[in-house]
This record gives C-alpha cells, structure tokens and sequence, in this order.
C-alpha cells in the first residue's frame, strides 16, 4: 500500500479510512468488496500470522542459513519443510526465548489458535511435540493439533506437571465445563481435575514451570524418540 502513487492524499489515508473508501470504490466501480480494496489495488496485504521459527541446535541453525530466529507467517511454514527431525509447537512465544540447546529440534513459538499450517504434508514425517497451557485453551488447542497430526505427543500437560506446580494454578476467566473431544485419557483427566476446583483454579500457564523441569521434560522427550 505504502508504494502507490496516489495524488492529494498519501498512503496513510487509505489505510486509516479503509472502510468507507471500500464502499465508495465498491459504489462506482463494483467488484471491491467481495476480494478486498487492498488486493483491488493490486497491494501486497501484510501477514497478520507470523510465527515465531527458533532452531535450537547448531547444526539446525546452518540447515536454515545461520538464522538463530526468524518470523514467518504460516503460509511459508504450509510450504517450506523444517530441516529438523523434531518439530516443537509452543503456544506462547516467550517459553521459546528460554529454552536451551537440544539436538535437531526447532520449535514453532506463538502458535495460539494459529494452526492451519499444521496440516503440512511434510509434518507427517517428523516427530511432532506440542506443548500448551494447561487450561481450557491450552487443551483445545492440543486437541485441535492432533486432529491435523495425530501422532503429535503433548508435553507437560499432564496430572503430574499439574501436582508439582499445583501452587501456581489460577483462576481462568473462561471456565473448563468440559473436554475438546481428541484428547488422551490422561489429559481428559487433567481437564476434570482443572474442571473439579481441586487445585483452586483452572490455568496453569506455560510460564510458571521451573527451567529445570522443563530441560528434563524436554531432555527426556528426545530421548524417547531415539534422536
């Protein structure tokens, strides 16, 4: 948008009164609405899904030009392949600042609801971690990657994660009444737990674990998977 040249009005202009300028282009010339007054101006639009791309082991990071952190919007991640073997989705984009060096891992940080790049044909032949909030989000969300994935293996989102930083539980605005429907039995039951008030409140954030229990967690995860 910022590249055309347009005459009494800058660029600003049209992005700060988009609407009423979309219905008056729609008005004399038709045809705006339905495909967007960006694209009928023949505009690049921005992405509005970057995802955050950390490799976080060396040899992964020379596969990917040296990059130690990049930005992409999903429909890259839809048609690019990760050279790692282990591909880590993290739905907060902080957790990933924190996390160490772990043999040919890369982890895809801030994913929230943003799955749809899940569906990926190259990510049915890589080994799939997800790990969430534990809250009524958080398992949706794990649900709804395993829907797209369903080898996908939840990390720390289970009862005994729960337990051990069950000091840390808090109240959720939006209350669990019941589980997403693809879950394992250990996670329904981390939802009835959740559900039940046992430990006080209904979310157990991402960033309230120790940087050890995740090390090991994650340590241990890789181990299982042989690599």
């Amino acid at each position: 948008l910022r590249a055309l040249n347009i005459e009494k009005v800058d660029t600003k202009f049209i992005e700060n009164h988009l609407p009423i300028l979309t219905d008056l282009c729609e008005a004399l010339y038709g045809n705006v609405k339905s495909i967007g007054l960006l694209s009928w101006l023949g505009c690049i639009s921005n992405p509005k899904d970057w995802l955050l791309v950390r490799p976080l082991c060396d040899k992964v990071m020379h596969q990917i030009g040296g990059w130690s952190v990049m930005r992409l919007p999903s429909e890259v991640l839809l048609r690019n392949v990760l050279p790692a073997k282990i591909i880590l989705i993290i739905e907060n984009e902080q957790s990933a600042y924190g996390l160490g060096e772990y043999k040919d891992v890369i982890c895809v940080a801030g994913c929230g609801k943003n799955l749809k790049w899940l569906e990926a044909e190259w990510l049915k032949n890589k080994i799939v971690g997800y790990w969430g909030d534990l809250d009524s989000d958080g398992l949706q969300m794990l649900s709804d990657a395993r829907t797209k994935i369903p080898h996908v293996q939840a990390l720390m989102m289970n009862d005994s994660t729960l337990k051990q930083f069950s000091m840390n539980v808090v109240p959720e605005k939006t209350k669990v009444q019941s589980g997403p429907s693809n879950l394992f039995p250990e996670e329904e039951f981390v939802v009835q737990q959740l559900r039940s008030g046992v430990y006080g409140g209904e979310r157990l954030e991402q960033e309230k674990l120790s940087y050890d229990f995740i090390d090991h967690q994650l340590v241990d995860f890789i181990k299982r998977n042989n690599i």
